[in-house]
């Protein structure tokens, strides 16, 4: 068999070290250049935004208006003569196309606005400032007056197209808050770019103020950044690998070289050890190197001893875990039983549409959802959550939901029900559980639901037209918190197609890895997504929602649904 080339440790801890260094380098030079280039650019982008704002701001609206309606005259006039296929204009036709709009630069209003810009061009020592009518049927932006001093200014009718999609939608949309951008550009190089709107009295888009501002010196100072910052990491990855290296080798490579060696003959150490007077190397170690390679020394010296305890233990643990996981595993499925979970639950009634989900943290959970018909007439609904997770909370959980089917079957109210329920939690109660309770009982004649809530989630009420409501009436205490306590009663009327959503605080207390909560505001639009759907694909398409929200994270909190329809 060929020998495998084996790379030592020196060599590896060094290229390790080394391919961190470089990334490090590399992302801290990266982050560097992109917060030093992100503040340069808002900078920028912000002044260049402020500067369009006053120059907006210092135009007169019936000037604009007057230069504007000008050039459209003089682009239909010339347009109607020469035709609008550019593409195919000769240079005499141009020539005429531009002295077309001469009579523009006469009018009064024309001298006012160039020289304004030409004192805020002196004045803010942009490249350009310019206003331009903007027209989404042309999809052009066509110069009216530009008055750029470090720049070549264009004259009244030269026009850019097409307009870029960003402006395009501000115009749209109405909002007119165009965003400043940055561009590059051969002729130009680097342009930050911003736009403020020109209103007429009414609120019209008259025209658009245009300010260029210059960075070409700002991205060389980027660059030069961006040189010394890599140049200064380089030099000090490459000190600290060389002082790596030899710490490295003195205070680890060599101590563990020996460590390895003892290790290698455990086995053979192991079968000798019967003989009388055999030591083995490990227990001749003697490495003092005050840290943790002195420590992992003492720990292999004592792992000697106990490996064999160990071995002889491992069996029986073993087997014990795994009588444990099967009795678990019989408590899920005990306590899934025990929920309804046959759907659809009422198949011959077509006077009502219910489902539920249960889905708990651990192999059993807290959380429980029941349903069930009193009589004929009267149907009963419970959401509750016990507190605590696992087997206790498990069990305490099936004496609450049989104590309240076992007093709502009695056709008492709800109100009334919970009282009894707390009152019988409340003896014996050692571990101060406590249970947060929703109970509702909806007479399937009338639509009248009355219902009582032991400090649980506010349900909501859909309606079918979509819109919703919660539920969030006065709330009692939690059931076995204090004997004697009342519960407010409350009342609902039901219509056709109203919906009735419960559910635990596992839903909205639910947390992605930015340790945002679901919370309520997502757990509605998911419902309103569910609109028009069976319940059991709302119930669905929710947990999808959650799911999403959720990612990757744990679930550390038993998430029960319940969806009600009255039909």
């Amino acid at each position: 068999m060929k020998k495998q080339w084996k790379m030592s440790l020196n060599v590896k801890m060094i290229l390790m070290v080394g391919f961190l260094a470089v990334v490090v380098t590399t992302v801290a030079a990266l982050i560097s250049y992109r917060v030093y280039s992100s503040a340069f650019d808002s900078y920028y982008q912000s002044m260049a935004k402020s500067q369009a704002d006053a120059q907006a701001a210092m135009l007169d609206e019936r000037d604009v208006a007057e230069i504007q309606a000008a050039v459209k005259s003089c682009y239909g006039q010339v347009t109607g003569e020469l035709g609008t296929d550019f593409d195919h204009y000769s240079d005499e036709d141009w020539a005429q196309y531009y002295d077309a709009f001469a009579s523009v630069k006469e009018l009064d209003s024309y001298q006012m606005i160039h020289d304004t810009q030409q004192e805020l061009a002196e004045s803010f020592g942009v490249e350009s400032i310019y206003i331009c009518y903007l027209d989404l049927d042309w999809d052009c932006a066509m110069y009216l007056v530009d008055g750029s001093i470090s720049a070549e200014p264009c004259e009244p009718g030269v026009f850019d197209a097409p307009i870029i999609p960003e402006v395009r939608a501000c115009i749209e949309n109405g909002t007119y808050d165009f965003p400043a951008y940055i561009t590059n550009y051969d002729e130009y190089g680097w342009l930050c770019t911003a736009a403020a709107p020109v209103l007429s009295e009414d609120g019209a888009l008259l025209a658009v103020a245009y300010v260029d501002v210059s960075m070409n010196d700002v991205m060389e100072s980027k660059a030069a950044f961006l040189r010394l910052l890599v140049g200064v990491l380089t030099a000090i990855e490459t000190v600290l690998i060389v002082l790596w290296y030899m710490f490295i080798s003195r205070m680890i490579v060599k101590p563990v070289n020996r460590l390895a060696a003892a290790t290698a003959s455990f086995v053979e150490d192991r079968e000798r050890q019967g003989s009388e007077g055999a030591v083995s190397a490990i227990s001749q170690l003697d490495i003092h190197t005050g840290d943790e390679i002195e420590h992992l020394s003492d720990a292999v010296r004592t792992m000697e001893k106990q490996i064999n305890d160990y071995i002889d233990h491992l069996t029986a643990i073993t087997a014990e875990k795994e009588r444990i996981g099967a009795e678990l595993n019989v408590a899920t499925q005990i306590q899934a039983d025990m929920l309804p979970s046959i759907f659809p639950a009422f198949p011959e009634r077509r006077d009502l549409d219910i489902y539920a989900s249960m889905n708990p943290a651990k192999e059993v959970g807290g959380d429980f959802y029941d349903f069930f018909l009193i009589n004929e007439n009267k149907l009963a609904i419970v959401m509750a959550d016990v507190s605590g997770k696992g087997v206790p909370a498990a069990l305490f959980m099936v004496i609450a939901k049989t104590l309240i089917k076992n007093q709502a079957m009695m056709d008492l109210p709800p109100e009334v029900v919970l009282e009894h329920v707390n009152n019988q939690l409340c003896e014996g109660n050692q571990e101060n559980f406590f249970v947060t309770a929703w109970l509702g009982i909806v007479d399937m004649n009338t639509g009248v639901m009355d219902y009582a809530n032991a400090g649980h989630n506010p349900p909501i009420l859909i309606h079918p037209d979509g819109s919703m409501e919660w539920m969030k009436n006065i709330s009692g205490l939690v059931l076995a918190a204090m004997e004697g306590l009342p519960y407010t009663p409350h009342r609902q009327q039901l219509q056709h197609g109203d919906r009735i959503y419960l559910y635990t605080d596992g839903v909205t207390e639910a947390i992605n890895k930015n340790e945002e909560a679901f919370g309520e505001k997502r757990l509605q639009e998911a419902l309103e997504r569910m609109q028009g759907n069976a319940v059991c694909e709302s119930i669905s398409g929710v947990r999808m929602s959650l799911n999403q929200f959720v990612g990757e994270v744990d679930q550390f909190d038993d998430i029960t649904m319940l969806e009600f329809e009255y039909k």
